[in-house]
């Protein structure tokens, strides 16, 4: 019964092995070379830290926070109370205000739809 524990063990290991040996070799090494040599021509960081200390790269990165942090501000200002209207409340255009809502998730896979069907002949 031993044995077959054992085997039923390395049975188990190759099924988790395999695969991530094939990732590993046809996944990991390639992105791990390209980004060595990205970030390393001629053996230093240099290049990177550069580019990450200019003044253009700070001006975006805060630009980049400041819109981040002003849109998740706005959208709990306006979809807090709204979420709490819509679900404690009967009105007429409450179905509206609900399909208004849902489009912002909805767009993004019909604009999808819309590009592949401009690509097709």
């Amino acid at each position: 019964m031993d044995g077959r524990r054992a085997a039923l063990r390395g049975a188990r290991a190759a099924t988790v092995a395999v695969p991530a040996a094939f990732l590993v070799l046809f996944f990991g090494y390639p992105f791990g070379t390209i980004l060595a040599r990205g970030l390393t021509p001629h053996g230093g960081f240099d290049v990177p830290l550069d580019v990450l200390t200019a003044a253009s790269t700070l001006e975006i990165l805060w630009f980049t926070i400041w819109q981040a942090a002003a849109s998740t501000a706005l959208t709990l200002v306006l979809g807090v109370p709204l979420a709490w209207v819509l679900a404690r409340f009967e009105f007429r255009g409450r179905a509206l205000a609900r399909a208004l809502v849902l489009v912002p998730f909805v767009l993004p896979t019909i604009v999808v739809a819309t590009a592949f069907l401009a690509l097709l002949p």
